[in-house]
């Protein structure tokens, strides 16, 4: 099956797709291309928004050309890296609760939850163009939101041998969501 036919199919449950792609042979090219393509439809997915910045800005420093390089840059360069620390973080924290799992397991499950998210938020931010209201901007960031971190939940579930996938999901948001709170408190400090 195709990549694309595989991240259709993979809605119908993200546990049995992760269990596909587990049954895969996992090497580190394949792991590689899934968060590049992941973090390219994301780049695509943010252009709409940089142009409209762009646009609506009084600084002259503030090109479309500028805008898009940097954001291209960091999605490539830092996104990259920020993904394979947030999986290996995400390891390491379920080994503490007896994850049964390897780091490119862990790798895999985030990097798949995220390819298979980004066809859908390239939808919904497709969608924005055309109904403005911030009320849908908030609420379908919100949507995308939970159902990535459901989808990773349950693929980092199956990869670590965990039991739930709400309860995963559910330890992501806190775990992740303190970690992120103790960084802003230091940055106020």
């Amino acid at each position: 099956m195709t990549l694309y036919g595989e991240i259709l199919r993979a809605y119908r449950g993200f546990g049995a797709s992760m269990q596909r792609q587990l049954a895969q042979d996992l090497r580190e090219e394949k792991l590689l291309l899934y968060a590049v393509l992941a973090s390219f439809l994301g780049f695509v997915a943010r252009i709409p928004g940089l142009v409209y910045v762009a646009k609506n800005s009084t600084d002259a420093e503030i090109t479309i050309a500028n805008l898009i390089g940097s954001n291209f840059v960091t999605t490539f360069f830092y996104g990259l890296i920020m993904l394979y620390i947030i999986a290996s973080v995400s390891h390491i924290i379920a080994k503490i609760f007896k994850g049964a799992g390897s780091f490119q397991q862990a790798r895999l499950a985030l990097f798949w939850a995220a390819l298979v998210i980004a066809p859908l938020y390239l939808v919904v931010v497709g969608l924005r163009v055309f109904i403005t209201a911030p009320d849908f901007i908030n609420l379908s960031n919100l949507a995308i939101g939970i159902l990535f971190v459901y989808c990773w939940g349950t693929c980092l579930s199956i990869a670590e041998k965990f039991n739930g996938a709400l309860m995963t999901s559910l330890s992501i948001v806190t775990i992740f969501g303190v970690i992120a709170f103790g960084f802003r408190v230091m940055v106020l400090l």
